[in-house]
């Protein structure tokens, strides 16, 4: 679970990856500024969202969100822009991660990357400050 400012009204609001033992994407709970919330748009991704991490991939100042999503036995993430009224994009879907994602600039470029539990290792995206990346580099445990 992560909060930011994803609609751009000053009052902080929440991503929460559902369970990877149920079904369903991220979903958005917009802030009221009361500490209550109201349901915004759910993310919708190609199976179960276990594990979120927020940063800004392409830029633009708004929060977006890497998810790690399994379908069966098939896991990869998935990167999503946010739009900067609570609703998300589709940025690209990457190839390999099923675990924890966090998000970091690991090569000190200015563009956010994504290292992501994957197998035996981590794999290692290096931003490109557009919401895509380059091809994993892959590090053994």
């Amino acid at each position: 679970m992560f909060a930011a400012d994803f609609n751009r009204d000053g009052k902080l609001d929440l991503a929460v990856a559902t369970s990877p033992y149920q079904p369903g994407g991220v979903k958005i709970f917009l802030g009221n500024g009361d500490g209550t919330f109201t349901q915004g748009t759910d993310i919708a991704v190609s199976g179960t969202a276990g594990h979120i991490a927020l940063a800004d991939f392409n830029g633009d100042h708004q929060p977006d969100i890497a998810a790690t999503v399994c379908n069966g036995s098939s896991c990869h993430p998935e990167i999503f822009i946010g739009q900067g009224d609570g609703t998300f994009k589709r940025s690209t879907t990457l190839s390999a991660g099923s675990g924890q994602v966090v998000a970091g600039d690991f090569d000190a470029d200015g563009h956010q990357d994504i290292a992501v539990v994957a197998d035996n290792g981590i794999a290692l995206y290096f931003g490109k400050g557009n919401g895509t990346f380059k091809s994993p580099v892959l590090a053994a445990l």
